[in-house]
């Protein structure tokens, strides 16, 4: 059975956990999450990209942080994502296991049992028709319950890829513009 794919979206409850888990590994004083919230508050004004992020460096600058202090801090929060997103796969692996693998398994045990029935006299007809019945009800269940988990894998990949993405071209524009 081929698995359908999908690309993802950023779900909000996945925006949540990762902005929460980035709260929970916040380094103490100013770094990359008040320079990005910083940054932040400098999108309502007409400055280009180059501006805000100078000017945001300038309140930091005054706190003493350095460009590489901006730059390890983000990098920190890139690495509690991380450990979001193995997490994330363990759970995925535990609910694929749970809900397809034993569901599998079932599958092939009715397959023989089939078999048997239908070497069986004609009183055992109408057991084998409940039994590809079921088969047919595994298949379909098995076929829901993957493009559900793939959708879920591809919304946290999605969310992940975007959050990190983000502060990856961050890091980028601050070792451009704050030399």
């Amino acid at each position: 059975m081929t698995q359908p794919t999908t690309d993802g979206k950023v779900a909000d409850k996945f925006v949540e956990v990762l902005l929460q888990a980035m709260e929970r590994a916040n380094l103490p004083g100013f770094d990359y999450l008040e320079y990005k919230k910083a940054l932040q508050n400098l999108e309502k004004m007409n400055f280009d990209e180059g501006m805000r992020f100078q000017t945001a460096y300038a309140a930091a600058q005054s706190m003493g942080v350095t460009p590489a202090q901006l730059t390890d801090s983000a990098a920190h929060y890139l690495s509690a994502l991380k450990v979001e997103q193995d997490k994330f796969a363990a759970a995925m692996q535990k609910q694929q296991d749970e809900q397809v693998g034993s569901k599998q398994d079932e599958l092939k045990r009715l397959d023989g049992l089939v078999a048997e029935q239908e070497t069986k006299i004609k009183q055992l007809q109408e057991q084998i028709g409940k039994t590809k019945a079921r088969q047919q009800q595994l298949q379909q269940t098995i076929g829901e319950s993957q493009a559900k988990i793939q959708s879920t894998a591809a919304d946290f990949q999605k969310t992940y890829d975007t959050i990190a993405g983000s502060i990856t071209a961050d890091i980028e524009k601050m070792r451009q513009y704050l030399k």
